[in-house]
């Protein structure tokens, strides 16, 4: 199954997002803080990860970083 990994620090958007993809038959992982990212990508790497730019702990942006640099040159692209 698809698992998409939410990371918003923004509770009930997290929430709803998870709810619609949960719908739609797609496993969810929820983060709400950056420097909690890695530790789950790990554990349980995700498909797809929807990531917010303003985040406590690590900004968006370097948790992107972070994660290309794990992925083995797999594509992190940005959307706002």
């Amino acid at each position: 199954m698809t698992l998409v990994m939410v990371v918003d620090d923004d509770q009930d958007l997290a929430e709803m997002l998870g709810i619609v993809l949960t719908g739609a038959g797609i496993d969810v992982d929820l983060v709400s803080r950056g420097d909690e990212v890695m530790d789950v990508f790990r554990n349980n790497p995700p498909d797809l990860v929807l990531l917010d730019v303003m985040l406590p702990g690590l900004d968006g942006i370097e948790v992107c970083k972070l994660i290309r640099a794990e992925s083995n040159g797999s594509n992190c692209h940005a959307f706002s």
